[in-house]
């Protein structure tokens, strides 16, 4: 079920709610959880890889996937251990 993020535009309160695609297209009643306004602004978030955890802030990317393997030599021309000859 997907999550949808909401700021609310009077107490500046982040939150989530989770409905249906069907429910959300349909037209979903969202009201603040804390001052019960209705004058909520849909926050569309970053999307997230399952498996993974977020660091930091937004603005990094998902520095988790990186292994910190270049999978290559010490060699910075790109040749490798080839010889020239066949």
């Amino acid at each position: 079920m997907p999550l949808y993020e909401y700021r609310c535009e009077e107490c500046g309160k982040e939150f989530q709610i989770f409905a249906t695609i069907a429910e959300y297209t349909g037209g979903i009643n969202v009201s603040c959880p804390k001052c019960k306004s209705s004058k909520v602004a849909r926050i569309i978030g970053r999307p997230t890889v399952l498996g993974t955890t977020r660091k930091g802030s937004d603005a990094d990317s998902f520095d988790d996937l990186d292994s910190g393997d270049d999978f290559g030599d010490d060699d910075e021309s790109g040749g490798g251990d080839f010889d020239d000859e066949p």
